[in-house]
């Protein structure tokens, strides 16, 4: 679910595969009939979201593995504090994995 305007968005590198992969490693994978990732990618208000989406839960897990605390530090580094990123159950059977940052003029 991608908003055209979002495309000429800059990402960090590997931002959000790494993303994409924890969704498949850790939510989808676990699934014997397999599940759904989702990515979005849309502007709000002065910010802009790009969210992947995946079919599972959080387990009492709290997000903080190597790829989640790496992201979170180059988020912090990156913009020096105006990016946010986090992790939540948003539904039954579905994790959100979101980062907010500013948006690139």
């Amino acid at each position: 679910d991608i908003d055209e305007d979002t495309l000429d968005q800059s990402v960090p590198p590997m931002m959000l595969q790494t993303l994409v992969e924890n969704a498949i490693k850790h939510g989808i994978s676990k699934r014997i009939n397999g599940g759904m990732v989702k990515i979005i990618s849309r502007f709000r208000e002065d910010h802009f979201e790009l969210i992947v989406q995946n079919t599972g839960t959080l387990n009492g897990e709290s997000g903080e593995g190597f790829g989640f605390k790496s992201t979170r530090d180059r988020l912090r580094f990156l913009y020096d504090g105006n990016a946010s990123f986090r992790v939540e159950e948003v539904e039954p059977m579905k994790v959100q994995s979101m980062i907010m940052m500013p948006v690139a003029l």
